[in-house]
């Protein structure tokens, strides 16, 4: 071959010096992006520097830069457009057809006229900028990181043929530190998204235990049930930045859930929804199968409440110690959300906190409560050992019982079954007395009959909904003029197993009485029937005193006088003396003829004109009958108006002194 010319030697070196100085610039850029990138952790800062380095080697009109979304393949998670000099940045950008193309294959694409190489596009390029600009020639590459491509860098210019082989080689080396740049960035905001949420987690985990130990601190203070939960639910709704909530107790007698305490409701809310059916309830799984639940969205559709109809989203758990469900922690939202599994724990964490306040609650109510029983059950018994009379003991035996139990009303009568009468009742109603049906049989369709006939206990949660069961009975009041509502009644069974009377407590709320007060008062009635028999057993003892004192006063009346009408008057005066006699009838007659020889008649310590001697009494009247039949006759109750007259027949009379004192009224709320 044969030497090269001078001028061709020229022409080589001024290539060669050309191809040394592209080369130095090349470096140059990536040494000046590279600095450029150096720290940045902004995807638009990256990009705008990209772009100042990028026309110090290119010479072009328009230029675009976008970074993949790594959790979207569709859409450019940031892109910068330049077109002659504006700028613009956005996020969350479709890719276009010729961007889509270099992701897709990982290559890069040069375009020395997109209006003649149109057909090698199977779309129709978008455009930016100045729209009414076409592109002519296009340069871009992929951004690779290993064999991700993980954006795009393109340069564009309104002139055809601008950009060759070389610029494509070159555009492709600077891609490659972009890339790099890229993933710094990338990496960078991620672990400062990290470190913001690392930082977050931990301020919440830090006011999750403030809160926590805030309420654990609060179960141990003796503060009202009521305020506890209340200021455990506000710490959960600012915590949890939820809108409204309320806590429920379990009522397995009734099937239902009771409203503890509520936030964020409207005032009507305590009233409606107070006590809640957990047949139908949209929280009933909660209870039952002991699990939270999560309503993300149309909770008031679902519910079906008008209280809940403003509100979108649920988290209900329940509130239980160990398997046992004692009622329900409910927390609502307004708008739409989900609740992870950090504030689903939170939120148990709370409720199992809240159960145990409710059992400690629970348990110092039982402790007060068998203290009040021990100490209600030690003063009916005080009562009682120091009552020597009935009347005495209805009184003592409620103010023993008003000291714990909710008694609006109380009632006890001692009931006689020889004669099948009420011999003592008290009514206390209100803090007022009444008496009533004494010496008298109870109404056969009273509430105290029903428990006198069959020796049982009869017990009303709700006496006007849970009479109708008992066609038998009615209702009667007695005392206030009120119908109660919550009514419970247990005889007093004596050793004989007679009835000889009953305790009655009533209520004019509903539900009053539980089992353990009908278990008290049971255990009450066991004692008064003891002391009734005790205090009847005294009262006959001195009356008997009373009895043969009388007749030893008589006796040695008989044997010191010796007339007859001194004599029979001061019969009279023992026996008003002792016995409390009102009205004193006394005939001497023959024994044949029963022809009276002597008589006495004293009403209320006024003597009337005996009869005259020597006739027998009136034909039909009490004294013939008592004559002719040589027997005692007696009247357990004989009307009251009447008294013997001295002819020995019933006459008219004024009420006798001694009939039943105090404020009598008719029949009241299950007497």
């Amino acid at each position: 071959r044969s030497k090269p010319s001078i001028k061709e030697l020229e022409q080589q070196r001024v290539l060669l010096q050309r191809q040394r100085d592209r080369d130095q610039q090349a470096l140059q850029t990536l040494y000046a992006i590279s600095l450029a990138c150096r720290g940045v952790t902004s995807f638009q800062t990256l990009f705008q520097a990209i772009v100042r380095e990028l026309t110090q080697v290119f010479t072009f009109d328009a230029c675009y830069i976008a970074v993949c979304d790594p959790d979207r393949p569709d859409l450019f998670q940031a892109v910068l457009f330049e077109d002659e000099g504006m700028q613009e940045y956005k996020e969350a950008v479709e890719r276009g057809p010729l961007t889509g193309l270099l992701v897709q294959k990982r290559g890069p694409l040069l375009f020395r006229d997109l209006v003649a190489e149109r057909n090698r596009l199977d779309k129709t390029p978008d455009t930016f900028g100045q729209s009414h600009k076409l592109s002519r020639a296009w340069l871009g590459v992929p951004l690779m990181l290993g064999d991700d491509a993980i954006g795009v860098v393109s340069i564009q210019s309104y002139t055809p043929g601008v950009f060759g082989e070389a610029d494509l080689d070159l555009l492709q080396q600077v891609a490659n530190v972009v890339a790099v740049a890229l993933e710094n960035v990338r990496l960078a905001q991620a672990q400062a998204a990290l470190g913001t949420a690392l930082s977050e987690q931990v301020d919440a985990r830090t006011r999750e235990l403030v809160a926590l130990s805030t309420i654990a601190g609060d179960m141990v203070l003796r503060e009202p049930l009521p305020r506890l939960l209340n200021r455990a639910l506000g710490l959960m709704l600012t915590l949890l930045r939820l809108d409204a909530g309320n806590m429920r107790l379990l009522d397995r007698e009734r099937n239902s859930l009771v409203l503890l305490v509520h936030q964020g409701f409207s005032e009507p809310y305590a009233q409606q929804r107070a006590v809640l059916s957990l047949t139908n309830s949209l929280i009933r799984g909660v209870v039952l199968e002991n699990r939270p639940m999560v309503v993300i969205t149309r909770l008031g559709r679902m519910s079906g409440s008008d209280a809940l109809a403003s509100f979108e989203a649920l988290l209900s758990v329940p509130l239980r110690i160990g398997s046992r469900v004692l009622g329900t922690l409910s927390l609502f939202a307004l708008q739409p959300r989900e609740f992870d599994e950090q504030e689903r724990n939170l939120a148990q964490a709370v409720a199992n906190q809240a159960a145990i306040a409710i059992e400690i609650d629970r348990l110092f109510e039982e402790r007060e409560r068998q203290i009040g029983e021990l100490r209600a059950l030690s003063a009916v018994s005080h009562a009682a050992s120091t009552a020597f009379d009935l009347p005495s003991l209805l009184r003592q035996v409620h103010n023993a019982l008003q000291t714990f139990m909710r008694l609006d009303a109380f009632s006890m009568v001692i009931y006689d079954p020889a004669r099948n009468i009420i011999s003592n009742g008290l009514s206390i109603d209100e803090g007022e007395e009444y008496t009533y049906w004494r010496n008298e049989p109870p109404p056969p369709g009273s509430l105290s009959a029903w428990v006198i006939r069959h020796r049982s206990i009869l017990q009303f949660h709700n006496l006007p909904e849970e009479l109708d069961s008992y066609p038998e009975l009615s209702r009667h009041i007695v005392g206030a003029e009120r119908h109660a509502v919550s009514w419970l009644g247990v005889p007093l069974v004596d050793r004989d197993e007679a009835v000889i009377g009953l305790i009655a407590l009533q209520s004019y709320s509903r539900a009053a009485f539980s089992e353990r007060d009908v278990t008290l008062l049971t255990n009450i009635a066991r004692q008064v029937t003891l002391h009734v028999q005790n205090v009847r057993l005294l009262d006959q003892r001195a009356r008997q005193i009373r009895e043969l004192d009388a007749i030893g006063q008589i006796g040695q009346l008989i044997s010191a006088s010796y007339e007859l009408e001194e004599m029979l008057e001061g019969v009279y005066r023992i026996l008003n003396q002792q016995l409390g006699v009102v009205v004193f009838y006394l005939v001497i007659c023959e024994i044949e003829t029963h022809a009276i020889t002597h008589s006495v008649f004293i009403n209320q310590g006024q003597r009337t004109s005996p009869l005259v001697p020597g006739s027998p009494p009136n034909p039909g009247s009490l004294t013939s009958w008592i004559l002719q039949h040589r027997e005692p006759l007696h009247f357990h109750n004989y009307p009251e108006q009447q008294v013997i007259a001295p002819g020995g027949q019933p006459c008219e009379s004024g009420r006798a002194k001694g009939a039943p004192a105090g404020r009598t009224r008719a029949a009241g709320a299950g007497k």
